[in-house]
């Protein structure tokens, strides 16, 4: 592998005399790693051959189109690929658009090109993780401002060991039920030995198990009398199991 340098022209150059019956695009991997570090970038091999990393980012290699010869895989031909199918490709891990850029053997490119669209792909993976970081601790703040809310409230600490958040229904946890509401403060369901989901269904089975009934009462009626601000109620309608351990005061992810 040669590279050409002309102020900003470069090329993967080989020379294909004795290719033979070539099949295997892989064999190239060495020397196209060659010549993207030629571009000023470092490269570590990943936990596979297609698996490399550019200035520390994941990217996968494809050089199923690089070898000299392809087979056809119906007939079992071989025949020797045409110069513009036969390149070696850089692709994201997923999403839309994978590939970053193809490059062709023996053609000219514009280093500067390339460059700037690796450095491009790297600032998106940068932007997504920016992106993800904001949005976990953004749901980290929202879960403990929620839960700050309702353990201000006297009597609530006693009574709730675990709060979670789910699309847009607030489930409260204590030793012996699950009360759950909307973000709004309406009530959804009470969960212990049956669920309900009826107001007046509730009222009757308490008034069978009145060892249940006085922590209920009491939480029933701070999450009816306590509702959680207008912004937190739209944060939380896309919150999925987000929880605070109102026991041990930690936030966690489930």
């Amino acid at each position: 592998m040669e590279t050409k340098k002309n102020k900003s022209i470069v090329v993967y150059e080989f020379n294909d005399k004795g290719r033979g019956l070539e099949l295997d695009g892989s064999k190239y991997i060495n020397s196209f790693i060659e010549f993207i570090e030629s571009l000023g970038f470092e490269i570590v091999y990943g936990h596979s051959l297609s698996s490399i990393k550019i200035n520390g980012y994941s990217f996968i290699l494809n050089t199923d189109n690089a070898s000299y010869n392809s087979k056809s895989a119906f007939t079992r031909e071989i025949n020797v690929r045409k110069p513009a199918n036969r390149f070696i490709s850089i692709k994201k891990l997923y999403g839309e658009d994978a590939n970053i850029l193809k490059i062709h053997f023996n053609k000219e490119y514009d280093a500067d090109k390339l460059r700037e669209k690796i450095n491009s792909a790297i600032q998106k993976i940068n932007d997504i993780n920016d992106s993800i970081i904001a949005r976990k601790n953004k749901d980290k703040e929202n879960t403990i401002a929620i839960a700050e809310h309702f353990m201000s409230k006297e009597g609530f600490s006693d009574i709730v060991t675990l709060i979670k958040i789910e699309k847009s229904k607030l489930h409260f946890f204590t030793d012996f039920f699950q009360l759950i509401f909307t973000t709004k403060g309406e009530f959804v369901s009470y969960h212990i030995y049956k669920n309900i989901d009826k107001e007046s269904e509730l009222d009757l089975f308490l008034s069978t198990t009145p060892y249940l009934q006085e922590n209920t009462t009491k939480l029933f009626k701070i999450l009816k009398q306590n509702p959680i601000d207008s912004n937190l109620i739209e944060w939380a309608t896309e919150a999925y199991n987000r929880c605070y351990n109102v026991t041990k005061l930690e936030y966690s992810e489930y």
